[in-house]
């Protein structure tokens, strides 16, 4: 349990992580290459930035034996799986009331 609880704090740097890698890809490289073609990009680099991270960690994390680091990666896939949809869900719903806003608007 201690690994698992250790590893949600090493979850939290991952995310970090991501948050700075997005920041750089739409400052730095979708003006260059598009936003497209730098999502594109960003999947790779992303891929290397958790497994950086994860490597990093892996000390401190110990798991105890493999299965115990199965765990840990299906709870960091489960939390990012749902960070994932929550961002889905939001931007849907600013989506939704951007339209409606502009919809009333324009009747006025």
């Amino acid at each position: 349990m201690r690994t698992v609880l250790r590893g949600l704090a090493v979850w939290v740097c991952i995310i970090f992580v991501e948050v700075l890698h997005g920041i750089a890809r739409t400052w730095f490289l979708a003006p260059v290459i598009g936003d497209f073609h730098a999502r594109q990009v960003a999947v790779f680099t992303g891929s290397i930035l958790v497994v950086l991270v994860a490597t990093m960690f892996i000390g401190w994390l110990r798991p105890a034996n493999a299965r115990e680091a199965a765990w840990v990666g299906i709870v960091w896939l489960v939390f990012i799986f749902g960070a994932e949809l929550n961002t889905s869900i939001h931007r849907a719903a600013l989506r939704r009331r951007a339209a409606a806003h502009l919809a009333a608007r324009a009747q006025r």
